[in-house]
């Protein structure tokens, strides 16, 4: 077991690891940002997506005890921090992932780019004049005399 203080529990590391979406296999996904960290005049992008090789690394920190670490092995990348788009926690974002090479020399899934999800524009609802003619056919009902004898 780890020596150095834990902020998390075993319990709640777990329950962080779940919640994200498995990569199996390269392609385009949404995702959601974890956070944001500036480092090196970098950003680091955290995803709640889990690959399977960070998966084999949760389950390693896991079982020697080291409940932070496990729940750090989240798919991530980096964009400079002068980058026209850094995306906020919380927001959604597109995610290409394929395969790169790691410091041993392995192919593994990685995030290769990430990219804004434009909104659609929206407009306001309009009743127009179909249900203006409703609520005139509706006033008529209520102005007849339905408690008066014939």
């Amino acid at each position: 077991m780890s020596t150095k203080t834990q902020r998390l529990t075993g319990k709640q590391a777990v329950q962080y690891i779940q919640s994200r979406v498995g990569i199996n296999e390269p392609g385009k996904y949404t995702l959601q940002v974890i956070s944001t960290n500036p480092h090196n005049g970098k950003v680091i992008v955290n995803l709640k997506a889990q690959s399977a090789e960070g998966l084999a690394k949760a389950k390693a920190h896991l079982t020697a005890g080291e409940y932070d670490d496990a729940a750090n092995t989240n798919m991530s990348t980096s964009v400079f921090a002068d980058a026209s788009f850094i995306p906020a926690k919380g927001e959604y974002v597109s995610a290409m992932v394929d395969y790169v090479e790691n410091r041993k020399g392995d192919m593994v899934l990685g995030v290769v780019s990430i990219n804004e999800m434009r909104a659609r524009t929206t407009t306001k609802v309009s009743l127009g004049d179909e249900f203006a003619n409703l609520l005139d056919v509706e006033a008529s009902a209520d102005e007849s005399d339905d408690n008066n004898p014939d």
